[in-house]
């Protein structure tokens, strides 16, 4: 039996690895089974718009004491930046939505998967 694997602990370490590749391939194909449900999107994306519609009325200092009290006009320069992470992030979970894509040039996991189990399956006969 030459150019086989001489002993039976690293016979079975081999499977092992194979069988956790495998394992890892189905837990990707899986995730494009399993859709995350439109409401919950929905619902983010309503909520950081609610959210900066009240914060932008509700961080501006427009109430005077008095009629000689100036008003306190400014840039809300921590509120842009609030305004930027918080939709820098909802871009984000929008593109994990479908990570892979559908454009032309996203990868093609169904083919990939494909191709990886094939390959797995001729190391394994």
């Amino acid at each position: 039996k030459d150019g086989m694997i001489p002993s039976a602990p690293g016979y079975n370490g081999i499977l092992s690895q194979i069988s956790a590749f495998r394992s890892g391939l189905t837990s990707v194909a899986a995730y494009g089974h399993i859709p995350v449900p439109l409401v919950y999107t929905q619902v983010v994306t309503l909520a950081v718009y609610i959210y900066f519609t009240v914060a932008l009325i509700g961080e501006q200092w427009i109430i005077r004491r008095s009629p000689e009290d100036e008003l306190d006009m400014y840039y809300p320069i921590f509120m842009t930046v609030k305004f930027l992470f918080y939709f820098g992030w909802l871009r984000v979970a929008e593109t994990l939505y479908n990570p892979f894509g559908e454009d032309d040039d996203d990868f093609e996991l169904n083919e990939l998967v494909n191709r990886h189990f094939q390959v797995a399956m001729s190391i394994v006969t």
